[in-house]
């Protein structure tokens, strides 16, 4: 089962200094002799996170390792987070005191969602009267498949306010197709994101004081399966 990460590590007390989370791409530009230049993406935009954790003890130097030797590598999974929006812009206090438009708590997930213009175009349902989306917020996906957890996340690319509980913005990336629309369909969230990872080489377990002072920088990128 994927652990949440950085935020099990926050709520634990640990410190995290600078953090990234962007798209990680891998596409190719070619200029031509009229001047236009063509673009080809290969293989899908994945989110990379880098997360540089802090470590004020022997204690939590160890606990820290132990975290990432858990992983094996690359081959177990984690759930990494941007700690910068693990909520909507608009409320910093998250969003479980609000409530749905046609009634009831309302926990941070929509109650369906629809996909349009080559799944760029989201469109939510079941949200609170008027709540407001920022552009760069969250959304991700979430559903399970034979017993699997998956999760895939994209970035609100414009502000919005629902009306009457709906929401419709463009989003990048695309939604994924591995992402189930209909027969058991995913659930989205827009409190908590976060997307299943993979340790990356990139991780690195510093140098430490023998008091244990030290810091660990931990690589993941976005593992995408049906």
């Amino acid at each position: 089962m994927a652990v949440s990460f950085p935020r099990s590590l926050v709520g634990a007390g640990f410190g995290v200094g600078q953090t990234k989370f962007a798209l990680r791409r891998a596409d190719i530009y070619a200029p031509e002799s009229s001047g236009v230049v063509g673009g080809v993406q290969l293989g899908w935009p994945r989110w990379q996170g880098e997360w540089e954790v802090l470590c004020k003890s022997d204690a939590e130097m160890r606990a820290v390792e132990a975290w990432v030797a858990s992983l094996r590598g690359g081959i177990k999974t984690f759930i990494g987070s941007d700690l910068r929006r693990l909520t909507l812009a608009a409320y910093p206090s998250g969003v479980t005191a609000l409530t749905r438009h046609a009634g009831g708590a309302f926990d941070g997930s929509a109650t369906s969602f629809s996909l349009s213009g080559d799944r760029a175009t989201l469109t939510l349902n079941g949200l609170p009267s008027t709540l407001a989306i920022t552009a760069g917020d969250f959304i991700d996906f979430r559903w399970t498949t034979g017993g699997a957890a998956r999760r895939h996340l994209v970035q609100a690319l414009e502000s919005v306010t629902a009306s009457a509980g709906v929401a419709a913005f463009d989003v990048d990336p695309a939604v994924h197709s591995v992402v189930p629309t209909s027969g058991t369909p995913a659930v989205a969230w827009v409190q908590g994101c976060g997307t299943i990872m993979r340790l990356t080489s990139e991780t690195e377990i510093g140098g430490s004081s023998p008091e244990g002072y030290g810091q660990v920088k931990i690589v993941g990128v976005e593992d995408i399966r049906a």
